[in-house]
């Protein structure tokens, strides 16, 4: 069989078990991680749909051993040692919990621009979170400068707008009511040629 045959067609087997409703998503995890380790052929298809959507919490780090622990730490270090996992992350959703997160994304300079298509950003501005806000420099990252599609669930100012509308390549945008709970789209920031859908959430 072909080595492109014989890829796309254990892709397609992890694809669909990935999507499995008959089963824990940790046991789904857990049986394609262990599809990896099987041999050579299987440990590309099964990364593939490993690292194609990630799951990042971004969190308050206490401590430095307590930090070393977390969802970030541990994906930082490896799209740091693992340069061919990097062009695999297509989806990327980040829950922000803090409000002092600027040196915590900086390992998203390690992915390649032109690979990530889907961004959802979900911040926690209650308390809890110290009043955790978007902040606009975020989409500056030459990897989410090539998003299709972004899904911001947090309030927004007119110049995060601006931000979002300068996207070059942005096809949908989902986005959440402002702080005043009022729709008032910057009258000077023309939508992108690209963009194909808009929502505005309440």
């Amino acid at each position: 069989m072909p080595a492109e045959l014989y890829y796309d067609l254990l892709l397609q087997v992890f694809a669909a078990l990935w999507k499995s409703p008959d089963q824990e998503f940790s046991t789904i995890r857990q049986t394609v991680t262990s599809a990896a380790l099987v041999c050579h052929r299987w440990t590309s298809p099964a990364q593939a749909v490993l690292y194609r959507t990630c799951n990042i919490v971004i969190q308050y780090e206490p401590s430095r051993e307590a930090a070393a622990t977390t969802t970030r730490a541990l994906f930082a270090r490896t799209m740091g040692s693992s340069i061919h996992l990097r062009p695999l992350v297509r989806e990327l959703h980040l829950s922000i919990q803090t409000n002092d997160y600027a040196s915590l994304l900086s390992w998203l300079n390690l992915l390649p621009p032109g690979r990530l298509l889907s961004l959802h950003i979900l911040v926690s501005e209650g308390r809890l979170s110290g009043g955790a806000r978007f902040q606009p420099w975020i989409l500056n990252f030459p990897a989410i400068r090539s998003v299709r599609h972004l899904k911001l669930g947090c309030s927004l100012r007119e110049r995060d707008f601006e931000e979002c509308f300068a996207l070059p390549h942005i096809q949908s945008l989902y986005l959440k009511s402002p702080v005043n709970g009022c729709w008032l789209l910057p009258t000077h920031a023309a939508l992108p040629l690209t963009l194909e859908w808009l929502t505005l959430a309440p």
